[in-house]
């Protein structure tokens, strides 16, 4: 029967340090710091009325018609929450409306017998500027705990 081998060389002790230090990080917090950001983010998006990925959104018949912002009547869709753990961070809304919102459909008003399409007009997710924010945030968290 053959068997395989592997042979390295190399610091143990300083990995090992490494690996020490890298257990003791607080991921509450560090998951807290990218909380914020998303949440930083997500509002400008309603401020730019533009998607994750920049994206502007259809005007509502409201905004054509009347003036002001789309998604923001009376800011109610605004009130973004982060939920953080030792396991991730999830930001998002209760509004049950925030759905048709973020990803688009057809409306059924049965009193009327009306049928609406929604555009989609995406306020969550992660964008190319939160993902680069995220891992500067990271970075500086790991400069923290290995030197």
């Amino acid at each position: 029967m053959a068997g395989v081998s592997i042979r390295t060389k190399g610091d143990y002790d300083n990995l090992k340090m490494t690996i020490k230090h890298l257990e003791n990080i607080a991921y509450a917090d560090v998951n807290e710091l990218i909380g914020e950001i998303l949440l930083s983010s997500t509002d400008e998006r309603f401020k730019r009325s533009e998607s994750p990925e920049g994206k502007k959104w259809k005007k509502s018949i409201r905004v054509k018609n009347h003036g002001g912002k789309t998604l923001i009547q009376k800011g109610n869709l605004r009130s973004i929450y982060k939920k953080v753990s030792e396991e991730g961070v999830a930001i998002g809304t209760n509004k049950k409306y925030a759905r048709i919102h973020q990803k688009g459909g057809i409306i059924k008003i049965r009193s009327r017998r009306v049928r609406i399409k929604m555009p989609k007009r995406p306020f969550l997710g992660i964008s190319t500027e939160d993902e680069a924010e995220i891992k500067a945030t990271l970075q500086e968290v790991m400069k923290e705990y290995v030197t």
